[in-house]
C-alpha cells in the first residue's frame, strides 16, 4: 500500500482544526511505532520504547490542542478580533492584503490610550460565527473587546466581479 505523502499533508492541514484530525494523527504514529519498535509481535517492545512512544503520543496531543485552541488576546490590551470567512484560499490572500492588513496598519498607527492586540480568527473558527450569540460568545471566549466577522464572497453577474 503506497501513501501520497503531499496528499496526505494536504488533507491533514485542510482539516487540522477537527477533532478527527488528532485521533487519526495518533492512529498513525501508534502504527508506525509500534511496527517499529515490535514489527508485530507488540510483547517484543520493551519498557523504553513504550516511553517513547507514549511520549510522542502525548506530545503530539499537546501540539495539535495548542494550535487550535482560540486565540486570546493578551491582558492589559485592547483585543480586536477579525473573523472573515472566505470561500477559497485567493480569496483570502486579497481580503488579508486589501482590507485586514490595512485596518491592523491603521489600528497599530493610531495615538490611542491604550495598546490593541489585532487578533486574525482561522477560518476554521471563522466559518462557525453566524449569528451575533455566537460572536459574542467567542469574543467573550478570547477576552477581546471589538470583532468584525462575516463571510465574503465573490460572484460573476453580468459579466462583472461582484464582492458582498
Amino acid at each position: 500500500m503506497e501513501i501520497d505523502l503531499i496528499k496526505f499533508l494536504n488533507w491533514l492541514q485542510e482539516r487540522w482544526y477537527s477533532k478527527y484530525t488528532i485521533v487519526v494523527l495518533i492512529l498513525v504514529f501508534s502504527f508506525i511505532l509500534l511496527g517499529t519498535f515490535s514489527g508485530i509481535d507488540i510483547t517484543k517492545i520493551n519498557k523504553s520504547e513504550w516511553i517513547i512512544f507514549l511520549i510522542i503520543i502525548l506530545s503530539t496531543f499537546i501540539f495539535w490542542f495548542l494550535s487550535t485552541r482560540l486565540p486570546r488576546n493578551s491582558k492589559g490590551k485592547v483585543g480586536f478580533i477579525v473573523s472573515i470567512y472566505t470561500e477559497n484560499k485567493e480569496q483570502y490572500k486579497k481580503l488579508k492584503s486589501d482590507f485586514i492588513d490595512s485596518l491592523k496598519e491603521y489600528i497599530n498607527k493610531g495615538n490611542f490610550r491604550h495598546q490593541f492586540k489585532f487578533i486574525l480568527y482561522p477560518d476554521f473558527y471563522s466559518k462557525k460565527i453566524d449569528n451575533q450569540e455566537i460572536a459574542i460568545k467567542l469574543l467573550h471566549k478570547s477576552r477581546a473587546h471589538f470583532m468584525i466577522y462575516g463571510r465574503s464572497r465573490e460572484r460573476q453577474i453580468k459579466e462583472k466581479l461582484i464582492l458582498f
